[in-house]
């Protein structure tokens, strides 16, 4: 329990480290490229949008380094662990898991195919249903202006 504790933390501020260290890095390489712009750019994006493009990328980055990928990097850990316990357990009852593995793979394959062709029929249809609405909702105004 208290060896747990003591790698959690380990590897917690080890990852503090080199998460504020990457994203140093990336702040000083969008610093210098936005250094190298050229003027134009600047008189055609407003200030507030090029901050807010710079900000949300670099802690969007920031985020996937902290916490992404230690939680990857765990799992894959955990996934090792498990199947070597299994196979040491019982080697037979492994074999049984993994076919069952392989078959829940090719059927949620096969059906995430079939579905991904109504997906986009149903969004074609949500946007057909939005643009009707703002058509007619146009029209409701521009009769109501009219009328009054």
């Amino acid at each position: 329990m208290q060896f747990g504790i003591v790698t959690i933390f380990i590897s917690t501020r080890a990852m503090v480290k080199v998460s504020e260290g990457a994203q140093k890095v990336i702040r000083d390489e969008m610093f210098t490229k936005m250094q190298n712009l050229p003027i134009k750019y600047f008189d055609t994006h407003t200030h507030g949008d090029i901050m807010s493009h710079y900000t949300n990328d670099a802690d969007t980055l920031n985020q996937m380094i902290s916490q992404s990928l230690p939680q990857v990097v765990a799992s894959m850990i955990t996934i090792i662990a498990v199947f070597f316990a299994m196979i040491t357990s019982n080697w037979c009852l492994t074999l049984v898991v993994l076919f069952t593995l392989v078959i829940m793979l090719v059927s949620t394959r096969i059906v995430a195919g079939k579905s991904a062709k109504y997906f986009v029929g149903q969004q074609m249809a949500v946007g057909e249903v939005n643009r009707l609405y703002r058509r007619n909702d146009k029209w409701a105004k521009s009769c109501k202006s009219v009328l009054s």
